[in-house]
């Protein structure tokens, strides 16, 4: 069984999931995404992409509309998904309110 903490991101392939675990470890299921995804905790998980859904606690950087994840890799976060990513953030510096974590 795979534990929450395990997980890195998601990304979605048609019909299927790809789920990226620590270690470099990825499990093929036949499931699609948003099924996954109905099992995660939302306050840990977000969706940025049509493709992907990360686990917050991995996120190293954001820069531009790019995340880059603990284990190196950089995911582009979807244009119709950057107000509700960027919401999920505390901007340090930041003179835009409209940033604010939740």
């Amino acid at each position: 069984m795979i534990t929450e903490p395990e997980i890195i991101y998601l990304e979605a392939s048609r019909s299927y999931c790809n789920i990226h675990l620590r270690g470099d470890k990825v499990i093929l299921v036949s499931v699609p995404m948003a099924k996954v995804s109905e099992h995660l905790s939302t306050d840990k998980f977000i969706r940025i992409h049509r493709t992907f859904i990360i686990n917050i606690p991995y996120i190293v950087s954001l820069i531009g509309n790019t995340l880059k994840l603990q284990n190196g890799v950089e995911l582009t976060i979807g244009r119709e998904y950057r107000q509700t990513v960027f919401s999920r953030f505390v901007f340090i510096g930041s003179k835009n309110s409209k940033y604010e974590a939740r």
